[in-house]
């Protein structure tokens, strides 16, 4: 990312610094941004931002309190100094925070996997070991640390928001197929089984899977697993006075989408009693979606079908997004927030935030109305693209929930209905059951996608 920050991106990073702190206009009109040391205020009682014209070099990235500097302007060890009634940052903290949350790291870097998804490995977060920490909440907190002891010389007020104390909790359920065992699923484990296809277990494991598939096959619809996972899902939830969000895909796309269809009469009435039951409805963007309008038009007609109330949200499918494509579809679509954006590989914070945000439109040079809803833990990332143990699992999401309780943010967590296999994860049932318990032993705000939008721009 080389150049200045123009006006409009300086905009967009002020805007989210103000989501956590109260910025009024007394405060912004102190605001100084310079380019050079030539142009450094010569009068009192200002706050000065230094502007980095660099691009992102990571042998340039310095670490300040276990935090990198993605832009720093300096050798010096500490983000800010007060000399002379103004308050100097050290280093380009805002084009830092813009570089990390706006996306643009997947804007310029077009790498992806099979499924045309941005890998962790690919991301400066993970290279620089910060996955699981949402550096952009440190930058403004020692921003708004600066902010605070300046402003305390000239006696003014300056106010931390606490937006979801001491945290806010979404789950959410993924609603990809709705019969565990298939005929696509049984003949995928033929070909694990034969080698065609690379398994993610042992012989033994998919032997008993094909064996246990194949008695499922023939025991009829309604007593699959994935079915019925909707009524232990819902009961659980309810014992915890909670609610979710359900993303229901489409059969869009043959091995890609869903195994059923929208038009299916029992997931009309599935739809409607999950409604009903107070949970939120969403729509999960279809294999081609994230990059067709097209494809995502048809499948919001499909669902409103049978579904004629507010949709608000959206996540894409296999947690494919492409910035700027997908942000402008979502746009033009009227969603009122997205829930895509966590890495499929890796658990943490794919924009270093843990507060809903918006990002940048890099196609319209302007921020996105919609809000993005960080997604922190999807279940297989944990247990097969991660290989955790159920111990390891719950460890990971705890150092999760401790990072985003010291900003108040919000934790989301996406289990999908069919991801209960007790023969290749024994005991996955009661981890779940457990995990359940234990985030809501720790008195979070539960929440649905709708609430926390409304809960956002309320500040604007």
């Amino acid at each position: 990312m080389e150049g200045y920050l123009n006006t409009d991106q300086l905009k967009y990073v002020l805007f989210h610094l103000g989501l956590m702190f109260q910025l009024n206009d007394e405060i912004k009109s102190r605001f100084v941004f310079v380019k050079s040391s030539s142009e450094l205020p010569a009068g009192e009682g200002q706050i000065v931002f230094p502007l980095s014209p660099d691009p992102l070099n990571k042998s340039n990235i310095k670490t300040i309190e276990d935090i990198p500097v993605l832009f720093p302007c300096g050798p010096s060890s500490r983000f800010w100094r007060m000399e002379n009634n103004t308050l100097y940052f050290e280093d380009d903290l805002l084009k830092s925070a813009f570089y990390l949350l706006s996306g643009y790291q997947e804007y310029a870097n077009k790498k992806r996997d099979v499924l045309g998804r941005f890998s962790a490995p690919d991301s400066i977060q993970y290279q620089l070991g910060i996955v699981q920490k949402p550096v952009v909440n440190y930058y403004f907190e020692e921003i708004g640390r600066g902010i605070r002891e300046f402003l305390g010389l000239q006696h003014l007020p300056f106010e931390k928001r606490s937006l979801f104390d001491p945290f806010g909790l979404i789950i959410s359920h993924d609603v990809d197929r709705v019969r565990y065992y298939s005929l696509n699923y049984l003949i995928y484990k033929l070909k694990e089984l034969a080698g065609i296809k690379k398994a993610g277990a042992g012989f033994s494991v998919l032997f008993r899977q094909l064996r246990q598939g194949l008695c499922g096959y023939f025991s009829g619809k309604s007593n699959d697993p994935a079915w019925k996972n909707f009524t232990f899902l819902r009961e659980l939830e309810i014992r915890h006075q909670m609610a979710s969000v359900f993303f229901f895909l489409d059969d869009d796309t043959p091995h890609h989408d869903a195994d059923y269809k929208l038009s299916d009469p029992r997931i009309s009435w599935l739809i409607t009693n999950l409604d009903e039951s107070g949970c939120e409805i969403g729509v999960h963007g279809n294999h081609h979606s994230a990059t067709g309008k097209g494809s995502l038009e048809s499948q919001l007609r499909k669902l409103k079908g049978v579904f004629p109330k507010k949709i608000s949200g959206i996540r894409q499918h296999r947690l494919r997004y492409e910035i700027p494509a997908t942000t402008t579809i979502h746009e033009e679509s009227g969603f009122d927030y997205d829930a895509t954006l966590g890495f499929y590989d890796h658990e943490g914070f794919r924009n270093s935030f843990c507060i809903p945000f918006r990002l940048y439109n890099f196609e319209k040079n302007s921020m996105s109305p919609v809000w993005e809803i960080p997604l922190n833990v999807m279940d297989c990332t944990l247990l097969d693209y991660r290989n955790m143990s159920f111990n390891e699992a719950k460890n990971s999401i705890d150092q999760l929930v401790s990072e985003i309780r010291k900003f108040s943010g919000v934790f989301t967590l996406l289990w999908h209905n069919s991801y209960f296999d007790e023969i290749r994860h024994p005991g996955i049932r009661q981890f779940y059951t457990d995990l359940i318990s234990h985030l809501a032993g720790q008195y979070p705000q539960k929440l649905l996608g709708f609430q926390v939008v409304n809960k956002m721009n309320t500040l604007l």
